[in-house]
This record gives structure tokens, sequence and C-alpha cells, in this order.
């Protein structure tokens, strides 16, 4: 699965909730590695 595509798809599902910022700092803690 691309990367982009499933951060996309993250973004996407969680856009409106405030659960947002959380995703993403995991997405990048993850991408980091």
């Amino acid at each position: 699965m691309d990367t982009a595509v499933a951060i996309r798809t993250l973004e996407a599902t969680y856009k409106s909730s405030a659960d947002a910022a959380s995703v993403e700092t995991m997405i990048l803690k993850l991408t980091e590695k």
C-alpha cells in the first residue's frame, strides 16, 4: 500500500475529529523511523 494514500485516508477519516492532531503526530512518529 502506498504510504501517502494511507495517510490521506486517515486524514479524511479523522478530518473533523478532535483526534486528528494525535493521529497526525502518531503518523509522523511512525514515518520518522
